[in-house]
Order: structure tokens, then C-alpha cells, then sequence
């Protein structure tokens, strides 16, 4: 990093120091890297362009939901955003390449301390973690406890009860939202394999169900977890509501991308 950068990036450093992390972040998460940069911009879709021209994806953070994005709540949080995140310095923790709209995930943590970007914004209601473990496992905890603050409190998009947790036993209402993300809470009534993903069933036929594919079973197990022991546990997935052709009719569904979508909601060790 050159002399002048340098410079800049310490007085911004300076000027910030005391702006307020997010509540309910945990001490332990911390990104570093050697690569950092500034924040630019916080953009309609709450991701973050950097001084050097990057555009970063939050990685963890579930899409912005289109009925969010645009509306005046969205834009009072990303004016917020914007004002607390201008031009801080921080490291960036790159996970792949850009894609096809330029974006690279990444996730993103303050040079001087404190809460991870994507875990600040969750706490400010801005929006829903995805995977929890996405980019940065050792906060998967914060970011939960994040967005747990926010919906508890009613932060942000949490004041709009279409955002709420959905029930697994509400068939109708999960076949509705096909197509977007949610969470959906429910008790695993049965567990059941076949030759190349593992199911979740919450509800009786054509009811909600959780996949998991070969591939996913792995890295949950990798992480502690053997979702072939979760009947009776209760839940909380998160993901895409899809729909398939059960036996009686449609039903919804969702497939899991990572440890980081299931959450276990009866206080029961793993």
C-alpha cells in the first residue's frame, strides 16, 4: 500500500472509531486479510462497492428480496448504511471470481475491530442470512445472533410481518411464496434417504420437506452435525421455497446449501 493510501486510510480510520458495532456481534469473529480497501458505496441491493472499483456480494447474506428492495424502508436502511460504512477502511476476505453481473462474494470486516459488515447490516434489519457459515464459518454465530436481534426487535424489514419465520405445517402459505426465500420452522417428522439426497419431512404427503444432497450430508457432518439423527428435533431452514409433484398434487420444498441454512431450535446439543 503506497504512502498517501496509507495516510487516507488511517485518518478514515480515525474518524470512525466511534461508530457503533452491532449488537449481539460475538467477540470472536474476526476477518483479516491482507488485502483492504475502502468502502465506496452501500448500493440499493445492499451490496458494497469499494474504492478500487470492486463490486462485492455479501457472501452469507440470502438475496435482497424484490419487495423489499426499491421500497422506502429500503432506502431509509441503505441512507443509514451508507452514512455508517462510507469510506472505512476494511479487510476483504475475496471467495471467488465475479459473476456475470461483476460481483465478487466476499466477505468484509473493519480494519480498526468490531462487527463484520454483513453482520452489522443484519443487526440493522437490512436482511436474512442465508448460510451462516457462507465465507466466514467463525461467524456463522454472530450473524445469526444478528438477524435474531433484528427480528426480535422488529428492526429493519423485520417490521413487516411477511418477512416472519413460516410454519412447516402451513402447506398453502409455503406453496404461495414459491419462488423466494424464507425461513420456515417446523418439527422433522420422519427421515428418509434415496439414491442421491436425504429428506426432511416436516409435514404428512405432499407437505413441506428439507433436501440435503451426498455432497451437503457431507458438510454437515464435517461440522458436527448428522441430519440423519434430526427426527423429532425442531428446526429452522432457510432457502428457496420450491415446488414438486408429490403424490396428491404440488408441494413445497427446499434444499439446503450448507450447514449454515439449518438452525436447531429446541436447545438440544448436536
Amino acid at each position: 500500500m503506497g504512502g498517501v493510501r496509507r495516510f487516507r486510510m488511517i485518518a478514515v480510520l480515525l474518524a470512525s472509531a466511534a461508530l457503533v458495532a452491532a449488537p449481539g456481534a460475538r467477540a470472536e469473529c474476526r476477518i483479516e486479510s491482507e488485502d483492504t480497501a475502502a468502502v465506496a458505496e452501500v448500493t440499493g441491493r445492499f451490496e458494497v462497492r469499494l474504492d478500487d472499483g470492486r463490486l462485492v456480494r455479501l457472501a452469507g447474506l440470502a438475496p435482497a428480496a424484490p419487495e423489499f428492495v426499491g421500497s422506502a424502508l429500503a432506502a431509509r436502511l441503505r441512507g443509514e448504511a451508507q452514512a455508517a460504512w462510507a469510506g472505512r477502511p476494511v479487510f476483504v476476505r475475496a471467495l471467488g471470481g465475479a459473476d456475470r453481473w461483476g460481483r465478487i462474494p466476499a466477505a468484509l470486516a473493519p480494519v480498526e475491530g468490531g462487527a463484520e459488515v454483513a453482520a452489522a447490516l443484519l443487526a440493522a434489519g437490512v436482511g436474512r442470512v442465508g448460510d451462516a457459515r457462507e465465507g466466514a464459518a467463525e461467524c456463522a454465530g454472530a450473524r445469526l445472533e444478528a438477524e435474531g436481534t433484528a427480528r426480535e426487535t422488529g428492526a429493519g424489514l423485520w417490521s413487516d410481518a411477511y418477512y416472519a419465520p413460516q410454519q412447516a405445517e402451513d402447506r398453502a402459505g409455503l406453496l404461495a411464496r414459491a419462488g423466494s426465500f424464507a425461513l420456515v420452522e417446523g418439527t422433522v417428522r420422519r427421515v428418509g434417504t434415496g439414491r442421491l439426497r436425504l429428506y426432511l419431512d416436516f409435514a404428512g404427503r405432499d407437505g413441506f420437506s428439507v433436501t440435503a444432497t451426498t455432497r451437503t450430508i457431507r458438510a454437515f457432518e464435517a461440522a458436527g452435525t448428522d441430519v440423519r439423527a434430526l427426527t423429532g428435533r425442531r428446526l429452522r431452514a432457510r432457502g428457496l421455497i420450491e415446488v414438486y409433484a408429490g403424490p396428491r398434487g404440488e408441494a413445497p420444498r427446499m434444499e439446503l446449501t450448507g450447514p449454515g441454512a439449518l438452525e436447531l431450535l429446541d436447545g438440544a446439543g448436536r
